[in-house]
């Protein structure tokens, strides 16, 4: 399971880019999205949505959570990750990491699911900001405030945010709200 969360030393200039392309390729494949879809949106919320709303949410989720994740991942990618602790309960695990690069600790906490004999990816939690928390915090107050359409206009707002934000150099924002 703590393989899933190791980052690869970053290389410079194309081989970055193929390194973030393949970082990025396994979060998507280890990301449980339709559980963190669930739980940002809550028992109150998703169970009203049809189908095709539940799809296109969690593909929109999936498409602002896994190149965030995966960048937040590679901003470290030059230190040492050590896996510190794993505690699984059932079908749940915490899996607590420190990573120090620059000469700085980080604690990296990801909450991961058993889904079908694998482990996925449910949070990650950088230095005490919980990713799905961050989420939630915005999302949740806008489903009641304008329902399903709503949130899908503000994940839409995100990820263009956030990959203008990227492509500034100045790296995507989820973390830090």
């Amino acid at each position: 399971m703590a393989d899933i969360v190791r980052a690869e030393p970053p290389e410079q200039g194309r081989q970055d880019r193929e390194k973030s392309a393949r970082a990025l390729e396994e979060v998507a494949a280890n990301l449980a999205v339709e559980a963190a879809a669930v739980h940002i949106l809550g028992s109150k919320i998703w169970p009203g949505l049809t189908g095709g709303e539940r799809n296109e949410f969690a593909m929109q989720l999936g498409a602002l959570l896994q190149p965030a994740i995966a960048e937040k991942l590679a901003a470290y990618g030059d230190g040492e990750m050590i896996v510190v602790d794993e505690e699984i309960s059932g079908d749940k695990a915490l899996v607590k990491t420190q990573i120090t690069a620059s000469g700085r600790i980080s604690s990296i906490v990801f909450t991961m699911l058993s889904r079908s004999e694998r482990w996925l990816i449910f949070d990650i939690n950088v230095d005490g900001a919980s990713l799905l928390r961050n989420l939630m915090a915005q999302i949740r107050p806008i489903a009641a405030r304008s329902g399903i359409r709503g949130v899908m206009v503000e994940l839409r707002r995100l990820a263009a945010e956030n990959q203008a934000r990227a492509a500034a150099g100045k790296g995507n924002g989820l973390f830090d709200r």
